[in-house]
């Protein structure tokens, strides 16, 4: 009976330590170590670092703060299951390649994952960076060279970073819109793109065109290259003169990733395993971008314009209308005046009206609503005449005309409206009474109900405090002294 429980015992003891061992060889002693392929780089190669996941499944990985290193590439995840002499392991692994951007010893801190619900970091890497060796070499045989920034053997050329501007005509009228666009092109790794100094266009009234931001970059095959292209900034132009005008460049600076190619070292045959691409190394660069400099050939408008043109170009409309055509003497009527279409509509000036002695008139109150986009500009613009009568009668106000240079047919176009007849009868008494003022100016007049008052400050008053009157029905009052 003892025997037997004594086998018994032992068998159970085989049978568990026979599942431990198998446990422990099927799952591996859990850690999460970081390895590099070298410890010593020069500034501008690459090397690689892994963090390595051994003995279960990991997740939740979070990578250093790679603060002096640039992240050529990665993460790039790999898993292994592999069976040796009846032991199996599994692991995991994340691997970046990196790039030093300074000299000295650097150092690269821990990595975080969590392995079966509990979390492990790994161990610190202390990469010892030096001086660039082929900035070293190249220096030492050609002293009169200056290889750029970060001991690059090759410097970004404009041919690899550099913005196109584009137009959609270049022979053109005087007032007539063209739109421009200014495009970046590379064929390199660049960030931080930034624009900073645009063409002053001289000769031309421009409105920029708001570009999209986080627009997604396109490519495009120019002159036999491949690039990645981006819209950065877009004008409509219009010309105030004629001839042949320059548009200046634009410019601005980027970050551009480059590849440097690095001397090998003759007598080390092995040299060329040194960088994992077999290569060179990559370094950040500071570049400057810029576009070329283009001309655009403006052509003076036909001679035989109508009196009434003043500059408008393109394809619009107009109209204008009283808001009523009987008052009262001393009472306001407005005249508004509307040009709309496409073309260059901020550049319309106020039409000039005709009206009788006896019918008091005010520069116009100007509003726009034009909208600016690839196609051009768009959208109308009104004037509003505050005319004021000041005896009974009927008065006739002369026909407005207003003229165009139509771009579709190359001619000018002359629109006329009116005239405009108003029937004005005898003032009640309590209307508004303006007074005329050497220190007044009519463009300083707003309309309450039927009352009128000056908006800036007329003095009438004798006392040098006094600066503020009111016109008021038929009399005037002095706000300092209470004195009229």
């Amino acid at each position: 009976m003892v025997m037997e429980n004594i086998k018994r015992l032992l068998t159970h003891s085989i049978i568990l330590c026979g599942a431990m061992l198998f446990f422990y060889q099927f799952v591996g002693a859990q850690s999460f170590t970081a390895t590099v392929n070298r410890n010593q780089v020069a500034v501008g190669d690459r090397f690689q670092i892994t963090f390595t996941i051994e003995g279960g499944n990991g997740n939740a990985f979070k990578q250093p703060d790679f603060k002096d290193f640039q992240v050529i590439g990665g993460p790039f995840q790999s898993n292994n299951f592999t069976m040796v002499n009846g032991r199996t392991t599994v692991s995991s692994s994340y691997s970046y390649y990196l790039t030093p951007l300074k000299e000295g010893s650097l150092k690269i801190g821990s990595a975080s994952v969590n392995i079966d619900g509990k979390t492990y970091t790994s161990n610190a890497i202390t990469m010892t960076c030096t001086k660039g060796q082929a900035s070293n070499q190249a220096q030492s045989q050609n002293p009169g060279v200056n290889n750029g920034a970060n001991n690059a053997t090759s410097a970004t050329s404009n041919k690899q970073v550099f913005i196109r501007a584009s137009i959609d005509k270049s022979n053109l009228y005087i007032g007539e819109g063209v739109l421009i666009t200014y495009k970046l092109y590379t064929s390199v790794a660049l960030s931080s793109p930034m624009i900073s100094d645009l063409p002053s266009f001289n000769g031309f009234w421009s409105s920029e065109i708001n570009v999209p931001e986080n627009t997604p970059a396109t490519y495009e095959n120019y002159n036999g290259t491949r690039y990645a292209t981006l819209v950065v900034k877009k004008f409509i132009l219009f010309p105030q003169q004629s001839g042949t005008i320059t548009i200046d460049p634009m410019k601005g600076e980027a970050i551009a990733q480059v590849q440097v190619k690095r001397n090998r070292n003759p007598n080390d045959p092995f040299d060329i395993f040194n960088d994992p691409f077999f290569g060179g190394g990559y370094q950040n660069q500071k570049v400057e971008i810029r576009s070329d400099a283009f001309k655009i050939n403006v052509k003076d408008l036909p001679a035989n314009a109508p009196a009434s043109f003043n500059g408008a170009v393109g394809r619009l409309q107009f109209d204008a209308q009283l808001d009523k055509g009987e008052t009262k003497a001393n009472e306001a009527v407005t005249l508004k005046v509307k040009v709309s279409g496409k073309g260059n509509l901020k550049l319309v000036e106020a039409p000039k009206i005709s009206v009788p002695g006896d019918i008091e008139t005010y520069d116009p109150k100007v509003d726009d609503n034009i909208n600016v986009s690839e196609s051009g500009t768009s959208g109308n613009k009104t004037f509003e005449y505050l005319l004021i009568p000041r005896h009974e009668g009927e008065y006739t106000i002369d026909a407005l005309r207003f003229s165009y240079f139509d771009l579709e047919t190359k001619t000018y176009k002359e629109v006329a409206k009116g005239p405009f007849t108003i029937k004005v009868a005898k003032g009640d008494g309590n209307n508004a009474t303006v007074i005329e003022n050497a220190g007044a100016n009519k463009t300083d007049v707003a309309v309450i109900s039927k009352d009128i008052r000056y908006i800036k400050p007329v003095r009438l008053c004798n006392r040098p405090e006094a600066t503020t009157f009111m016109v008021h029905g038929n009399f005037i009052r002095c706000y300092y002294c209470r004195c009229c």
